[in-house]
């Protein structure tokens, strides 16, 4: 895809590793993990639950201020499990024309286990 009139267009991937066991967190918690920049473009977002959570049901969502589900919606973390929202979801790509996080929403437990790895591909859109 052409960015016609911008002059960076630099593509680069952004990763965040959040170890549970050091940095728990709570019910309903928003863990921030990848800060976008303004007039960013991200074209995929990947997760992996690399250690399970292990005990209750914990699962967890995936997005940012504007839609806190944006890139997935209750992401098992009781299971090693790996996932993607590419260019076929309708939430993709999307254009973050002010500055704003990639965050896990804790969904109903809390959460001291887990490691989780999230990956977004984005697009530098400056002029």
């Amino acid at each position: 895809m052409g960015l016609p009139g911008h002059k960076s267009g630099k593509t680069y991937v952004l990763t965040k590793t959040v170890d549970f066991s050091s940095d728990n967190a709570a019910a309903s918690d928003t863990v921030q993990l990848l800060k976008i920049p303004k007039n960013t473009m991200v074209q995929q977002v990947f997760w992996s639950v690399d250690t399970v959570e292990g005990v209750d049901t914990s699962t967890a969502n995936l997005g940012d201020d504007g839609s806190p589900a944006r890139y997935a919606d209750a992401i098992d973390l009781n299971t090693a499990n790996t996932g993607e929202m590419s260019t076929n979801s309708l939430n993709l790509p999307y254009l973050y024309e002010t500055s704003n996080t990639v965050d896990l929403v804790i969904d109903t437990n809390a959460i001291d286990t887990a490691v989780i790895t999230i990956r977004a591909i984005c697009i530098d859109v400056s002029r």
